[in-house]
C-alpha cells in the first residue's frame, strides 16, 4: 500500500524539494535534497529537517555526506518539515586583479560585527592599488574599510573583498651629475 508524503518549510517559497515523490510504499527509502531558493542561501540556513506521521512527533533527519536526506517510509501519511534559521555567519568571497595574494582572517566566513583583517600582499614589482569591500552581488552597497588597520566590520550579509594590484612605480628622484677636475687654478666654481 502507498502512503502520501507532504513536504513543507516554515518559510513559504524558501526551499525546493528535489527528488521527493507524492507517495511511497511502506518501507521504501525516501531520498531527497533540499535547495534554498532566491536569496535565501545568502541569508538563511537549514536548522532542522524532520519527518513523521500524523499525530506523531517528527524524527530529526541528518543530511548525508552525499547531500541527501533519507528515511524509510512509515505506514501512514508522512510529513517532512524544514525549519530555517537566519545565518549566524556570512560568506566572504575574494576577488583580485593583478599580481599578488589576498586572504582574510577569519577566512571564508564571519559573524556579523566581527572584525575581519584583509591580508593583501603584492608580488615583486607590484603594489596594492585599491581595496573595496561590497555586498556580494550588489557592488553599490559598500562596506567601510579601515586602511590603517586593513580591517572591516562584517555586516549581516555576505561580502566580496576586491583587491586590485598594479605595477609598482618608484617615486621620481632628481638626478645630479658631479663633474671633477684636477689641477685647476684660479677661476670660480659654479653649480647648476
Amino acid at each position: 500500500r502507498y502512503f502520501d508524503v507532504e513536504a513543507s518549510c516554515d518559510t513559504q517559497g524558501a526551499v525546493t524539494f528535489v527528488g521527493i515523490q507524492s507517495s511511497y510504499m511502506r518501507g521504501m527509502p525516501v531520498t531527497f535534497q533540499i535547495n534554498l531558493n532566491g536569496t535565501y542561501p545568502t541569508t538563511h540556513e537549514i536548522q532542522s529537517v524532520t519527518y513523521g506521521t500524523e499525530g506523531q512527533d517528527g524524527d530529526l533527519l541528518e543530511k548525508g555526506a552525499d547531500g541527501y536526506y533519507t528515511f524509510d517510509m512509515p505506514a501512514g501519511k508522512t510529513f517532512v518539515d524544514v525549519t530555517l534559521a537566519e545565518r549566524s555567519t556570512y560568506d566572504i568571497t575574494i576577488e583580485k586583479t593583478g599580481e599578488g595574494t589576498v586572504s582574510t582572517t577569519p577566512s571564508d566566513s564571519a559573524a556579523a560585527n566581527q572584525t575581519v583583517a584583509v591580508n593583501a600582499i603584492a608580488a615583486e614589482g607590484a603594489s596594492v592599488k585599491s581595496v573595496v569591500i561590497y555586498k556580494t552581488g550588489d557592488f553599490s552597497t559598500k562596506v567601510a574599510y579601515n586602511m590603517t588597520n586593513s580591517t572591516f566590520k562584517m555586516p549581516n550579509y555576505p561580502v566580496t573583498v576586491s583587491v586590485e594590484f598594479g605595477p609598482f612605480t618608484p617615486p621620481v628622484t632628481d638626478t645630479y651629475t658631479i663633474i671633477t677636475a684636477d689641477n685647476i687654478t684660479g677661476g670660480k666654481i659654479l653649480s647648476t
